[in-house]
């Protein structure tokens, strides 16, 4: 979240941040996954408007993997955007260039994170990057 803090500040949005105890470290490049991370953060944001919301990052184990939850209270996505997301150049944001969340779905993906979206017009959009367990670090 400290990628769009400012941001986060000017438009009055709450940050939550809940990381659940022993949580295995991740074989992955650090500076890769942060851009990915950032550009859905940066999405979320400006999916609200300047009357505040909130922006919610919770890391947690379910089973074998280690799931990274991304929500907010944003104007959530239209059903009919969701299969269009991560098309290069497709953008529904006035002066956006549609290559952020194409570059992040690359990124995780080389990583072998699977990446889910759920949306609700009206409440919010959640990002689920699921870690299996074949990108834990050994210990």
């Amino acid at each position: 979240m400290k990628q769009v803090k400012d941001r986060m500040e000017l438009k009055r949005i709450e940050g939550v941040l809940k990381i659940a105890d022993h949580l295995p470290e991740v074989m992955a490049d650090p500076d890769l996954l942060n851009l990915a991370i950032s550009n859905i953060t940066v999405n979320a944001v400006e999916s609200m408007g300047d009357d505040g919301g909130v922006l919610c990052m919770m890391a947690h184990r379910v089973g074998e993997e280690v799931l990274l939850e991304i929500s907010d209270t944003g104007k959530g996505i239209p059903k009919e955007q969701l299969g269009r997301l991560f098309e290069p150049f497709y953008t529904a944001r006035p002066g956006g260039l549609g290559l952020g969340l194409t570059t992040t779905r690359s990124i995780l993906n080389g990583h072998h994170i699977k990446l889910e979206v759920n949306s609700t017009e009206g409440e919010g959009t959640t990002f689920t990057l699921r870690f299996p367990r074949t990108v834990f670090a050994m210990r």
